[in-house]
């Protein structure tokens, strides 16, 4: 069942190793806006949290795309595969960014069978200690 994004339900979830550092990273005031901003969403099996996304506007048409996904969320990846879609389709903005942790394949494989494909910059080393790359979602 899918609903709208809260704070908790990312520290109710266990993430997948790939995103620790990132769940880890995000600030509460972050957090809070996501779930403000009636644009994020959780995919919930019973009251666990299996995946939390949304989108963040940046301005211009653009946005922000960020996903949580837990270390159960391999059985979901259909549904979340779907959903995640049909959100970028309906979405106002035509040009949307994500970030992917380089040589995190799941992450990069996903992003590819969501529609983005690799921005032609270079890859930024973050506080977390890894690198991330930049893909791009245009309509």
């Amino acid at each position: 069942m899918i609903v709208p994004f809260h704070v908790d339900h990312v520290f109710r979830m266990a993430p997948q190793a790939a995103q620790v550092g990132s769940t880890e990273a995000i600030q509460l005031d972050a957090l809070r806006d996501r779930a403000a901003s009636g644009r994020a969403y959780t995919l919930m099996d019973a009251d666990i949290p299996v995946a939390c996304a949304g989108l963040s506007p940046m301005g211009e048409g653009s946005a922000a795309g960020w996903a949580l996904l837990s270390l159960d969320a391999g059985k979901y990846m259909l549904e979340l595969t779907r959903a995640v879609k049909e959100g970028l389709q309906k979405a106002p903005e035509t040009t949307i960014l994500i970030e992917v942790a380089v040589g995190f394949e799941a992450g990069e494989r996903w992003a590819r069978m969501l529609g983005f494909r690799k921005a032609n910059i270079e890859p930024e080393r973050r506080e977390d200690g890894l690198t991330y790359q930049l893909w791009v979602y245009w309509k």
